[in-house]
C-alpha cells in the first residue's frame, strides 16, 4: 500500500490546497476586480432581499428572489472574510512585512477608512434626512444586521482593493 500519508500530502499540494493549512502559505495576488464585485455584490444582495420581504414581489409570488437575494449576500460576505488570505497583505496573518508592504498596507487601511467613514457619515445624513421625508429606512432588525454586516464586509474588503490598485501589476514571468 505504500505511505498513504505521504500520498495524500503530496496530492494536496499538487492540487494547491496546502495553503488552507498552517504549513502553506498563499500566494498574494493583485485582486483588483474581485474586491469590487464583492463590494457591489452585497448591496444588490440585500435590495433583493428587501424589496421581496416588503412586499415589492406579492402579486407574482417571488419569493425565489429573496432566497437569490439572500444566497448571493452571503456568498459575497463569505468572499470578503476569505479575499483577505489571497490578495495583498493589509491584515495580520502572514508574519512580518517589509518596508514597502507597510507602507501600502498603511495606505491602503487609511483610504479604505476614509472612505467607510465617509460611507457611514453619508447614510446616518440619509437616515436624518428619510425619516423627514418618508424615505426609505430599514423597518426591522433584520434589516439592520444585514446592513452592520455590510459596513464589516466592506471594512475588509476596502483595505484589499485599495492595497491591489496601489501596487504596479505583477510581471507577466511571474504568473
Amino acid at each position: 500500500m505504500g505511505d498513504l500519508p505521504g500520498k495524500l500530502d503530496a496530492m494536496v499540494h499538487k492540487a494547491g490546497l496546502d495553503v488552507l493549512t498552517p504549513y502553506g502559505a498563499p500566494r498574494r495576488r493583485n485582486l483588483r476586480w474581485l474586491p469590487l464585485l464583492i463590494l457591489l455584490a452585497l448591496p444588490a444582495g440585500y435590495v433583493l432581499q428587501v424589496w421581496v420581504l416588503r412586499g415589492g414581489g406579492a402579486p407574482f409570488g417571488f419569493l425565489w428572489i429573496a432566497f437569490a437575494g439572500a444566497g448571493l449576500f452571503w456568498l459575497a460576505f463569505g468572499a470578503a472574510q476569505l479575499i483577505r488570505l489571497f490578495g495583498p497583505r493589509v491584515g495580520w496573518e502572514g508574519g512580518a512585512l517589509d518596508e514597502r508592504e507597510r507602507m501600502v498596507k498603511a495606505r491602503a487601511g487609511s483610504v479604505a477608512g476614509s472612505v467607510l467613514a465617509a460611507l457611514c457619515a453619508i447614510g446616518c445624513f440619509y437616515g436624518g434626512y428619510a425619516a423627514v421625508f418618508g424615505a426609505w429606512m430599514p423597518a426591522s432588525a433584520l434589516e439592520w444586521v444585514y446592513l452592520g454586516l455590510i459596513i464589516e464586509a466592506y471594512a475588509l474588503t476596502l483595505p484589499v482593493l485599495v492595497a491591489s490598485w496601489l501596487q504596479a501589476p505583477p510581471d507577466e514571468d511571474e504568473e
